[in-house]
């Protein structure tokens, strides 16, 4: 049979070489040809989402683990074809490997390598809150990558779908963030306060020692001031010891 004929999907760039130079080109065409003096090429361009699993270290030494996905797709056909070839075979439309394969474990191995080295230069703590962060880094780097500018691609998406650690590291940042409440609640029973120059207590200050204290003015108006009968007693340099609302009045 010396005629054949190419009928291409409408997602996939068709190429049609003769004698090794590009003679026709683009989305879905359709044609007959000879074998012997043609060569066809099918590149698809449709996106393509591929996700893989991630178990690393942190930059202080503490093991997470991630799940990443990656939406790419192919934008420059005769590129992607250079390197991978999306030859079609003899007869019908079907390629002669499967290059699509081929493709996204190079986009994944990048896309990990991209992404063990981000999570490398982040701690522990930082790293658990941050999956938009390092999905945008992520796709930044890929889309500066020479490999896959070479190959034709480009990287739409990087989505991180959180990032886990282990039980015990989790319990110990949950206890690091809630020492600081702790330890306000433990002040204010104390009658201390974390606010201003020092931490004495409330009723040793004076208007040098916190010049900066959050203060109430007591005036004849005060609707609580008949509950204040000693609130002239206490005078600290010229302002009135509150028993209502335990400050000084200004």
């Amino acid at each position: 049979m010396f005629l054949r004929h190419h009928s291409g999907s409408p997602y996939d760039h068709v190429i049609r070489y003769v004698r090794g130079k590009p003679v026709q080109e683009g989305l879905g065409l359709s044609f007959v040809y000879m074998p012997f003096t043609t060569t066809v090429v099918s590149v698809p361009t449709q996106s393509v989402d591929a996700r893989f699993r991630f178990n690393g270290w942190t930059s202080d030494l503490q093991r997470v683990r991630a799940e990443v996905e990656v939406v790419y797709r192919i934008t420059s056909p005769r590129r992607a074809a250079a390197h991978l070839g999306f030859r079609v075979k003899g007869r019908g439309s079907e390629r002669e490997r499967d290059h699509l394969t081929v493709l996204r474990r190079r986009v994944l191995g990048i896309a990990r390598s991209i992404f063990a080295d981000e999570m490398s230069r982040m701690p522990l703590r930082r790293a658990v809150g941050a999956s938009s962060e390092l999905g945008r880094s992520v796709k930044i780097r890929m889309g500066h990558s020479r490999l896959l500018k070479d190959m034709g691609i480009s990287v739409l998406v990087v989505s991180v779908r959180g990032v886990e650690c282990s039980s015990e590291a989790a319990e110990a940042i949950e206890a690091e963030n809630l020492r600081p409440s702790l330890l306000a609640s433990q002040s204010a029973d104390d009658g201390y306060s974390l606010t201003g120059h020092s931490a004495l207590p409330l009723s040793d200050r004076s208007v040098g020692v916190s010049a900066k204290t959050p203060s109430i003015e007591c005036a004849d108006s005060c609707p609580f001031r008949h509950l204040c009968e000693d609130y002239m007693k206490v005078i600290r340099g010229g302002r009135a010891w509150c028993t209502l609302f335990h400050e000084f009045s200004t």
